[in-house]
């Protein structure tokens, strides 16, 4: 992927990255794995259409901002041993075919596929945890937590896996609510995952957003809204709405949403999971993004000010205060400038 090295010439506006953005960028990008890191574009061009796209350089050849922090980044990076990347322990499935599906059948004006997975991504990535991105037919050995936001169409090669899997599995509504014809399953919906879901969708509904229905889970109330399904089954549902409409199920180590939580509902099922598991679980201020790679843990601050961490002492000892500045103060935790 291309990396902006300054201010770009197609956004509504092009304000210039902040100082250190170009250098913070590239460290989470190399921190997530990426075997390379191209800037775009190494001249900013004085003719045609991107002359307002800044490069490395100016027009007239000389540095730019971004190459400053280039080729420091390219310095610090120079005295780190980075190890080759080894699969997480938690995994999201994404697929470009549920994207395609949900926008062509939205049953709501704003049904986004991609927001929803975004919050599911969030709420793994709020305690700081590796996540792997997988299509629907990866194997699933080895993970300890494996996310399935709305698939609409769920494959033979993924119900293998799933019958297989002995880790935690979190799926969101919608999932196999379609055929690969585009049909509603003659089974009814959820198809074939009812091979390890025994639940039956009998009615969907989309909610305005001025209507929402309360509900309580371990004695915390919460709110339910935007999608509704109606489950027929056997099984006891774990979270129920006020008046007993179940919308969260369980069946073994298979865990199955009867509609879209809203996210700190959806950060606290993901954390009984983890719990579930034997994760050690340290919650990451907000603003504040990490990554592990081999033996370094990276710690990458988007908020305006410093933030404090309280880091585990075995992540505290030898802790680096942002990408490539060491913290003076790990004893009581860590500042990210």
């Amino acid at each position: 992927m291309e990396q902006q090295p300054g201010p770009v010439n197609w956004a509504a506006y092009n304000p210039a990255p902040h100082p250190g953005a170009v250098r913070l960028w590239t460290f989470e990008a190399i921190a997530h794995g990426a075997e390379v890191v191209s800037y775009f574009c190494w001249r900013q061009a004085p003719f045609a259409q991107e002359q307002m796209h800044s490069g490395l350089n100016l027009p007239d050849r000389q540095p730019d901002v971004g190459a400053f922090e280039v080729r420091q980044t390219a310095n610090e990076l120079s005295q780190l041993d980075l190890a080759s990347l080894v699969p997480a322990e938690t995994a999201l499935v994404y697929d470009y075919e549920a994207a395609w599906t949900l926008a062509i059948q939205p049953q709501r004006e704003d049904f986004d596929y991609f927001a929803v997975a975004i919050s599911f991504y969030r709420a793994l990535r709020r305690f700081g945890l590796n996540i792997d991105i997988l299509p629907p037919g990866a194997p699933l050995d080895g993970y300890k937590l494996v996310m399935i936001p709305p698939l609409p169409i769920v494959s033979a090669s993924l119900m293998q896996s799933l019958t297989r899997f002995n880790g935690q599995v979190l799926i969101g509504p919608r999932t196999g609510s379609k055929t690969p014809n585009f049909q509603i399953p003659a089974e009814l919906p959820p198809g074939p995952l009812q091979e390890v879901m025994p639940i039956k969708i009998v009615r969907v509904e989309s909610l305005p957003d001025f209507v929402s229905f309360p509900l309580v889970w371990e004695s915390a109330q919460y709110q339910c809204n935007l999608w509704l399904e109606h489950v027929r089954t056997d099984l006891v549902p774990f979270i129920r709405l006020a008046d007993g409409h179940g919308i969260g199920y369980r069946n073994g180590n298979i865990t199955y949403l009867a509609t879209l939580p809203e996210q700190f509902l959806l950060g606290e099922i993901v954390e009984d999971l983890l719990n579930a598991e034997g994760f050690k679980l340290s919650e990451i201020p907000p603003g504040i993004r990490v990554r592990t790679r081999g033996k370094h843990r990276f710690f990458f601050n988007y908020n305006p000010e410093p933030v404090k961490l309280n880091l585990p002492p075995e992540i505290r000892n030898g802790c680096r205060g942002d990408a490539g500045r060491w913290c003076d103060n790990c004893g009581s935790g860590s500042a990210l400038r």
